[in-house]
Parts: C-alpha cells; structure tokens; sequence
C-alpha cells in the first residue's frame, strides 16, 4: 500500500504571479515493491513534478573485509528516486514537488491522485487566505 505524507498540502500567504512550492513523499508502507502512478492536478494553478534527489558518491573501507568500495547515497532521510519502472521498494519514498501559481487573491483547490496495483487516493491541495477584515 501507498500513502501521502502529508495527506494534504495547503498553501498561505501568496500574492498573484508568484510560484510556491511544498514537497509531498509518496511511501510504500507494504512489504514488496509498489508500482506508483501520479495524476497531476486539473487546473493550471497547480503543477505537480518528481524531485530530483541530490546523488553523492562516498567511499569507505571495510576493515572486517580489508576492502574498499564506493556506494552511490541518496538523501539520507529514507527518500529513493523513483526508478524507469515506476516501483518504490518497500519502506521507500519517492518525493514530489507541488508547485502553486495564483494568478490572484482567490482561494484554490485541486487534487493530486495516487495510483498503485492496490490502492488508490487522492491528496487535496488548497490555497486559502484569510477573509479581509471590516471595521
């Protein structure tokens, strides 16, 4: 199975024509490697992208195998770039970036949509401003 964190993402405090981004992980929380598919929003406010993770390469040696060797490390906080295949191990996440472009004051509200073998969900994206105060 796959889930959102977080659930749903919510933007404040934007003025019209500026770009607001928030990052969203989709996580396999099952214990084989998941097929994920990502439906972008429907309006043109919103826009969703993959994020691409920064790739470092590390060297190190083994003293109990008297070897060296380098491994290829992406971000250390349990997040994977999602491979040709579309699959996210398992306890893996792949992160997207949610990018929001008002184009005035008005509330929005759109939502992205997850896709896998055995589940499928919906993550909703708002943008809200608090009401003008009257006096």
């Amino acid at each position: 199975l796959l889930c959102a964190e977080p659930t749903s993402l919510h933007f404040t405090g934007y003025k019209p024509g500026g770009t607001y981004e928030q990052t969203i992980k989709i996580r396999n929380v099952s214990q084989i490697a998941r097929r994920c598919r990502v439906i972008p929003p429907t309006t043109a406010h919103f826009s969703v992208s993959l994020h691409k993770p920064l790739v470092c390469l590390k060297s190190f040696e083994s003293p109990q195998m008297k070897t060296s060797a380098s491994i290829v490390l992406r971000q250390q906080n349990g997040t994977a770039e999602q491979n040709s295949s579309g699959l996210i191990a398992p306890g893996m996440a792949v992160s997207y970036v949610v990018r929001f472009n008002p184009d005035s004051l008005s509330n929005f509200e759109d939502r992205l949509q997850v896709c896998s073998e055995w589940n499928s969900f919906e993550v909703v994206l708002q943008a809200t401003r608090p009401p003008p105060m009257l006096s």
